[in-house]
């Protein structure tokens, strides 16, 4: 669950796709998250394979203060996802990227969401 989705493939086929998370039960509400899974995972409408933080926003902001990203994946399968955030307190929304690879993320659980990148 989330908006201001932008999505691209790794080169092992899975989906990674970048967004706002706008659940209000999940342990990343408001911030910017990432999600890996398959096309077939969209299709049938399953569960991801997991979700990752990748910026911790909501401690600092409502939560209209992150979206709109860009996510590119480099040739060495870094992907470099873009977007905007308040991430100090008292600040206004800066533009921040965050680079990772799937290896790095990869067993990431709903137990470990909180985890940022």
């Amino acid at each position: 669950m989330g908006d201001r989705h932008a999505a691209g493939y790794d080169e092992d086929g899975r989906i990674v796709m970048v967004f706002r998370d706008t659940c209000i039960c999940s342990k990343t509400a408001v911030d910017f998250v990432g999600w890996v899974g398959t096309y077939e995972d969209l299709v049938e409408k399953r569960e991801e394979q997991y979700r990752v933080r990748l910026i911790a926003n909501s401690r600092y902001a409502s939560a209209g203060y992150t979206g709109y990203p860009g996510l590119e994946r480099l040739a060495d399968s870094t992907f470099v996802a873009t977007t905007y955030a308040v991430i100090e307190k008292g600040h206004r929304a800066s533009i921040v990227s965050v680079k990772f690879r799937l290896s790095e993320t990869d067993g990431s659980t709903p137990d470990n969401e909180g985890t940022t990148v």
